[in-house]
C-alpha cells in the first residue's frame, strides 16, 4: 500500500484533476455550442494540443500492462507483438497520407464518412447504421478493457473495499471514471483535450524518470523472468541470458507449459500482425483517433499533430523498459519472488521504486487511465448522437436535444463497459478480441471502400456483419483458437462476402461517386473517376502525389519502428543494437524529409465545417 507521503501525491493530483477541469469546462462552454463543438472543439483547438491529448489517450493502464509483460517475458522481441496495436503503427499510415485524405471528407464520424462515400440510399443508410452500432459496441468493450487494467492498477495500493458483493477491482475503476465522467459530460472535446494537456505533463514526466531509474541498473548475464501458465495463480520459472533477452532476435522458444508459448512462431504471427495493421492503417483512422484528425484545421495541421504523437510514443517505451529492468533487477537480488508478468508495472511501483518517486509514477499512471476513459466515452458516444439518434430517431432534433443526447450516451457508454467489467477478467483477452479478431472482420470492407471504386454500401455492410459475427463466434465459441487464426477467420468470411455481394449488386451512383473522388482523391482503383473528374495535369499530379505518398509511407513506418526499438535498446543497454537502430534514423530520415516533406501538397480545400451529405440520386450515369 502507499505510505502517506505517496497517498497525499496521489490525492493532490485527482483533486489538481477535477480542478482543472472544472476551469476547462468553464472555459470551454459557449453560448452558441453545437454538437460540433461537444465532438470536435469547433475545430479550434491548435494542433499541438490535440497531439499531446491524443497520444495520452493511446497510454492507458491496461496496454501499459500488457506491452510490459509481453516484453518482460519475451524480452525486446515482445515488443513486436504489440505491432498489433500497442506500437500504434497506425500513426506513420496517418503521417503519410491516411489522415490527410480523412480530413478531406465533411464528415464527423466513420459512419457520415460511409454515407459520404456510398451515398444516402437505403443500402448506405444500412451500412452506417451497421458501421456505428459496431463502433459503439467498440467504445463499450474499450470502457470494459480500460476498466480492468484500472482496477487492478489502483488495488495493487489503496485499500478499496468490495461493496454489495462486488470486486474491490469493480469500484477502484468506477472512482477513476467518475472523475473522467465530471470533466467530460459538460463540455465534452474541448474540456478533455485541455485536461488531457495537463494530465500529460504527470504522464511523460514520470516516464522519463523510470527510464532513467532502469539505465542506472546493469542486468546480470543470466538471470530470471517469469511466464504465465494455464493455471492463473502459478508461474514458470525460466532462465534466459542478457544477450538472448535484450536481442530483436525474431526465434523464440518458450515452454510448452507456458500460455505465452502460442507466440512460439514468431515470425509468422509478427507478419500476420504487421499486414492486418498496414491493411487496417491503410483504410484511415478510426475512435479517437479519427475524431482528432477531424478536428484539426488543416491538412498540414494532421501532419503535424501525428509527427508530434509519434515522438511522444517513444517515452512510453522507454518507460517499458526501464520497469523491466527493475523488475529482473529485482528478483534477481530477490530469488524468492514471484511475479505475474501481467502485474510487472504495480509490482515494480510497490517493491522498488523509492517513496515520492512512487506516489508521482502512481499518479502519472492514473492519468493515463482518465485520458482513455474520457477519449473513449466521448468517441462512442458520437455514434448514437449523430449516426442514430440524429440520423434515424430525430432528424430535426435541436441542438438542446442533441447535447443532452451526447451527455447522456457518454455516461451509458461508461457505465455499460464497467458493467462488462464483471464478466470479463483477463485484459490480454480483451485486447486480442478488439485489435484482432473484431478488427479482422471490418478490415476489409474499410479498405475496399477507400481504394477500390466499384466497391458499394451493400458489400460494405453484408462484409462488415458476416466479419464481426464470425469473429464473436470463432472467439468466445472456440476460446483454444489462436488469435491470429480467428483473425484470418473473420478476415476471410468478411472479405469473399465483401466482394461477392458489391458484384452481385449495383455500383454505386456516380454523382456520389465523382463527388467523393473529387474532393478526396484517394489512391487505388480510381481510373475511371480520375478520367472524368480531373483535367490531364490535374490527374498526374495527383497520381505522382499518391505514389510519393505510397513509398514514403514503408520508409516512415521503418523509422517510427526503429525509434521506439531505439528507446527500449538504450534503456536495456543494448548498445550495439541501439546504435545500429540510430544509424537507421540518420539514413531515413534525410531520405523522407527531401523524398517527400519538402514535395507536398496543401492546395486542396480543407473543409472546415461540417456540410450536408448527398441526397440520394435514382440514376446511374457512370
Amino acid at each position: 500500500m502507499l505510505s502517506a507521503l505517496d497517498s497525499g501525491i496521489c490525492v493532490a493530483y485527482l483533486a489538481s484533476v477535477l480542478l482543472v477541469g472544472a476551469i476547462a469546462t468553464y472555459v470551454s462552454r459557449r453560448p452558441d455550442a453545437n454538437i460540433n463543438d461537444y465532438y470536435l472543439g469547433g475545430r479550434r483547438l491548435p494542433w499541438w494540443a490535440l497531439a499531446i491529448a491524443d497520444v495520452s489517450s493511446y497510454i492507458d493502464i491496461a496496454g501499459t500492462m500488457i506491452n510490459t509483460a509481453l516484453v518482460y517475458a519475451l524480452g525486446v522481441r515482445g515488443l513486436l507483438i504489440e505491432i498489433r496495436g500497442g506500437l500504434c503503427l497506425f500513426l506513420a499510415f496517418q503521417l503519410a497520407f491516411t489522415g490527410k485524405l480523412v480530413r478531406r471528407c465533411p464528415v464527423r464520424t466513420k459512419g457520415e464518412w460511409i454515407l459520404y462515400r456510398f451515398g444516402n440510399s437505403l443500402s448506405g443508410q444500412v451500412a452506417r447504421t451497421l458501421v456505428a452500432v459496431v463502433s459503439l459496441v467498440g467504445g463499450v468493450m474499450g470502457v470494459t478493457y480500460f476498466a480492468i487494467g484500472g482496477g487492478k492498477f489502483v488495488t495493487e495500493f489503496v485499500a478499496v473495499p468490495a461493496w454489495g458483493g462486488l470486486p474491490s477491482e469493480f469500484w477502484a475503476a468506477g472512482g477513476l471514471m467518475l472523475i473522467a465522467l465530471c470533466y467530460t459530460i459538460i463540455a465534452g472535446f474541448t474540456s478533455m483535450v485541455l485536461t488531457d494537456v495537463y494530465q500529460s505533463i504527470f504522464i511523460f514526466g514520470s516516464f522519463i524518470l523510470v527510464s532513467g531509474l532502469g539505465m542506472r541498473k546493469v542486468l546480470p548475464d543470466t538471470f530470471h523472468v517469469y511466464l504465465p501458465t494455464p493455471t492463473a495463480d502459478r508461474f514458470l520459472n525460466f532462465t534466459v541470458s542478457r544477450a538472448a533477452w535484450s536481442a530483436m532476435d525474431l526465434h523464440l522458444h518458450v515452454p510448452i507449459s507456458s500460455t505465452y508459448s502460442m507466440y512460439n512462431a514468431f515470425t509468422p504471427i509478427v507478419l500476420l500482425y504487421l499486414t492486418l495493421v498496414s491493411v487496417r492503417s491503410a483504410s484511415g483512422p478510426g475512435g479517437g483517433g479519427l475524431q482528432t484528425v477531424l478536428a484539426t484545421k488543416t491538412e498540414r495541421e494532421v501532419r503535424s499533430q501525428t509527427f508530434l504523437a509519434m515522438v511522444l510514443l517513444l517515452f512510453r517505451w522507454g518507460f517499458t523498459a526501464g520497469v523491466c529492468v527493475l523488475a529482473i533487477g529485482y528478483t534477481t537480488a530477490h530469488p524468492e519472488v514471484v511475479i505475474d508478468p501481467e502485474r510487472v508495472v504495480p509490482f515494480v511501483l510497490a517493491r522498488v521504486l523509492p517513496s515520492g518517486v512512487q506516489g508521482v509514477v502512481v499518479a502519472s499512471l492514473l492519468a493515463a487511465a482518465l485520458t482513455t476513459f474520457d477519449s473513449t466515452i466521448n468517441s462512442a458516444s458520437s455514434y448514437w448522437t449523430i449516426d442514430i439518434y440524429q440520423a434515424l430517431l430525430r432528424p430535426a432534433a435541436t441542438t438542446k436535444q442533441l447535447l443532452w443526447h451526447a451527455r447522456l450516451s457518454t455516461l451509458a457508454v461508461l457505465l455499460a463497459g464497467w458493467a462488462c467489467s464483471l464478466a470479463i477478467h483477463t485484459i490480454n483477452r480483451v485486447w486480442g478480441f478488439m485489435v484482432v479478431a473484431m478488427s479482422g472482420g471490418m478490415i476489409f470492407p474499410y479498405f475496399f471502400a477507400w481504394y477500390w471504386h466499384r466497391f458499394n454500401a451493400v458489400g460494405c455492410a453484408t462484409g462488415i456483419a458476416s466479419g464481426v459475427a464470425t469473429a464473436v463466434v470463432v472467439f468466445f465459441g472456440f476460446p483454444q483458437v489462436a488469435e491470429y487464426e480467428c483473425f484470418l477467420w473473420s478476415a476471410g468470411a468478411s472479405g469473399i462476402a465483401a466482394v461477392a455481394s458489391a458484384l452481385a449488386t449495383s455500383p454505386t451512383n456516380g454523382r456520389t461517386l465523382r463527388v467523393f473522388y473529387k474532393r478526396v482523391r484517394p489512391p487505388g482503383l480510381w481510373t475511371p473517376l480520375a478520367e472524368t473528374c480531373l483535367a490531364t495535369e490535374e490527374r498526374c499530379e495527383t497520381a505522382r502525389e499518391n505514389r510519393r505518398d505510397l513509398a514514403c509511407t514503408g520508409l516512415i513506418l521503418v523509422a517510427q519502428l526503429a525509434m521506439y526499438v531505439l528507446a527500449v535498446s538504450v534503456v536495456v543497454q543494448a548498445w550495439t543494437q541501439a546504435l545500429v537502430l540510430a544509424l537507421v534514423l540518420v539514413v531515413l530520415a534525410p531520405v523522407i524529409y527531401v523524398q517527400w516533406y519538402l514535395k507536398l501538397n496543401n492546395t486542396l480545400e480543407t473543409p472546415d465545417k461540417h456540410r450536408p451529405l448527398l441526397e440520394t440520386d435514382d440514376e446511374d450515369d457512370m
